[in-house]
């Protein structure tokens, strides 16, 4: 039983990493929120554009984030994506940058659903259209 625990325990780090992999190597900002819009996951892309380190924002509530992004434009879709039989939605804003510039930024929330189908949590990528971060 240790044995296979043991396993278990390396197969999931190993997953843990790959995954981590996946989320550094995008240019794009993903941010993802729980169902009370709580950030679980900022990567680096989203770092680069709204200036603040993962530490800084896991844990806080979204639209309560001071980054630039007019969160109050993204609410609608994300609370659609979130709610029952939701699917991905888009916008496109312009916001300001973490260099005081704005950009283009088209936002796609990707609900995020569990084995049963029921969307927990969203995902939430973020790509300048105009290349400049």
């Amino acid at each position: 039983m240790n044995y296979e625990l043991g396993d278990r325990s390396g197969e999931l780090n190993q997953a843990n990493t790959f995954l981590g992999a996946v989320l550094r190597s995008l240019e794009a900002g993903v941010v993802v929120v729980n169902g009370d819009l709580l950030v679980q996951t900022w990567n680096e892309g989203a770092r680069e554009l709204w200036g603040l380190h993962e530490s800084e924002v896991v844990g806080r509530h979204l639209l309560n984030l001071d980054i630039g992004l007019p969160l109050g434009e993204l609410r609608k879709p994300i609370l659609e994506a979130l709610g029952e039989g939701g699917g991905t939605r888009t916008a496109t804003v312009l916001p300001v940058n973490r260099r005081g510039r704005e950009i283009e930024c088209h936002v796609t929330v990707t609900p995020l659903a569990d084995d049963g189908g029921r969307s927990k949590s969203a995902i939430l990528m973020m790509q300048a259209l105009d290349g400049g971060v």
